[in-house]
Order: structure tokens, then C-alpha cells, then sequence
């Protein structure tokens, strides 16, 4: 079960601060609109942490509330709207024994076409689409510089602020949403690793958070390229959408059922539709509570 946590200010560094504190760092400039340049750097041991994978929400304020990055206003309101508008949501919705819809996630090598299909299969299931930052941490967007580490955090947190989301809307319908964990992780895995260097299947890089609510089916598109030219925004590498592929392939538990090679989006949630029907037929559905 999610819970939320406890907001409070730390006496102490986290164990994976200890580790270094550069002289860069000691002389950065202490103003609120210091650059990412300046952000603090975690240690070695922490590389998770620095490419913006996280496996609990601890993980994640223990960056929030490091005395070099909790004082500063952006990351104090954060907290703040996301203890006040984000975890309120679960305390109205703490029936866990009530029967409930389907959680669905929707990933892609390509981001544009990923939430046109994600917002469609919504629709068709008469369910509902939740984002990535949801509602209650969208705000916050673009406060933070693209190449540090407390927009990283920021973007952990909005899993967890979308998992509240979801379970505030599930026991009434459907829910759809994209760029979830595992979008996240093979985003950070593919900027780190060469494509020979990908982790295999079962490496601990893919373990799913234990406090973050599971999806209960997980689709990948891979789109051909040509699908989605005229969208690109952001300079990659050649192989840069490859090894997404490959780190999404390597994922388990849950792992993504892989829809490929197809040009319409109509075949594409046709075949979706088509695997849930298979997935939620099966007899340990009805034991989870959950209703197709």
C-alpha cells in the first residue's frame, strides 16, 4: 500500500550525501536561482539517484530535504502541494476490499505517439487519462533546470503524485496513464549505457519500487520512426530510441507486452484491447478484485 511520507526536516544527511561534498560544491552560490550547475552531486554509491531512478519515495526527499536543497523556496512549495493536494487524495480512498478497474500503462520509444494512444484507449474504456506530472504537481513543471538533480526528484515524486491520482479514480473507472516508472528508468538507462552495456534481464536496476503502485498491464509501443517524423524536440543519439527498446524489453515484473512494426493506431489499440481481454480473463483477476 502507498503511504505517504512523512514530510518533516531531516537532522542528518542521508547515508548516500555523506559520501561527497566537493569544494565546487561548498562554494556554490547559496540564492534559490542557483544553477543546476551548482546542485550538489550524490555519491558514487547513489548513481541511481543520479540518473533520476528511484526506488522509494524516501529515496526521493532525501534529496528534497538535504540542508543544501530544502530551504529553497521551489523545493519547500513542492512539498507543501504535494503533502496538501497529492497525498489527500489517499486518505479519501482508503477502501482497499472495494472491487476496482483496471490501473494501465502506456509506454513508447516515441513520446508523442504514446499519449494520443494512451488518451484513445481511455476513451474506449470509458475510463479516464491521468498524466505524468498529474494535476497536483503540474505547477511545478518547468521550475526546475533540465539537467539537475532536483528536476529528476521532481519528476520521481510525480509517480508517486500520479499513483494517488489513480487511486483516487479507480474504483469508479479505468485508468490510462504514460510515461510511468518504467518510462522513467529506460530513459536514465539509455543516456548511462552503451547499447552492449544494457543490464540483462534481472539485474536489480529494473526492481519495481515497493511503495509505488503497480500498473496492471503494461504496453509498449515501438514505432517505426518514420510514424513520428516532424516531432522530434530533443537532439539524441542515433541509437538512443534502440536501447530504450532493449531496456524495456529487459524489464519484469510487471513487464510490458510489446506492440510493434504497425503504422495505425486504430490495429494499435485493437491489439490492445485484445491482450487486456486475454489478461483479465484469466482466473486470478477475479482473486485481486479487479473488474475489466
Amino acid at each position: 500500500m502507498i503511504s505517504c511520507f512523512n514530510c518533516r526536516v531531516l537532522r542528518y544527511f542521508s547515508v548516500c550525501s555523506l559520501f561527497m561534498i566537493s569544494s565546487t560544491v561548498s562554494s556554490m552560490n547559496s540564492s534559490e536561482d542557483s544553477s543546476a550547475a551548482a546542485e550538489p552531486i550524490i555519491g558514487a554509491n547513489c548513481k541511481m539517484k543520479n540518473l533520476g531512478i528511484f526506488y522509494s519515495e524516501k529515496e526521493i526527499f532525501d534529496i528534497l530535504m538535504d540542508e543544501r536543497n530544502r530551504n529553497r523556496r521551489n523545493v519547500s512549495d513542492l512539498i507543501r502541494v504535494y503533502k496538501e493536494k497529492c497525498c489527500s487524495l489517499a486518505e479519501e480512498n482508503t477502501n482497499t476490499t472495494k472491487p476496482r478497474r483496471p490501473f494501465i500503462v502506456v509506454e513508447s520509444n516515441h513520446r508523442p505517439p504514446r499519449k494520443l494512444v494512451a488518451k484513445q484507449l481511455a476513451d474506449i474504456l470509458g475510463g479516464e487519462y491521468i498524466s505524468v506530472p498529474p494535476k497536483c504537481l503540474r505547477e511545478f513543471l518547468y521550475t526546475f533546470d533540465y539537467s539537475g538533480l532536483l528536476r529528476r526528484a521532481y519528476f520521481g515524486l510525480s509517480l508517486y503524485a500520479t499513483a494517488y491520482e489513480v487511486k483516487a479514480v479507480y474504483h469508479k473507472k479505468p485508468v490510462v496513464t504514460s510515461g510511468y516508472w518504467s518510462d522513467q528508468t529506460s530513459f536514465a538507462i539509455s543516456k548511462e549505457y552503451d547499447l552492449d552495456k544494457i543490464p540483462e534481464v534481472g539485474h536489480s536496476i529494473y526492481t519495481w519500487p515497493e511503495d509505488l503502485l503497480k500498473p496492471d498491464v503494461s504496453f509498449l509501443m515501438n514505432v517505426p520512426q518514420r510514424q513520428v517524423d516532424g516531432y522530434a524536440t530533443t537532439m539524441l543519439p542515433d541509437n538512443f530510441q534502440e536501447k530504450r527498446i532493449v531496456a524495456f524489453r529487459r524489464m519484469r515484473r510487471p513487464r510490458l507486452r510489446e506492440i510493434k512494426d504497425i503504422f495505425y493506431y486504430d490495429t494499435i489499440l485493437t491489439q490492445m484491447q485484445s491482450k487486456m481481454l486475454n489478461v483479465f480473463m484469466h482466473p486470478r483477476w477475479k482473486r485481486k478484485n479487479v473488474r475489466y
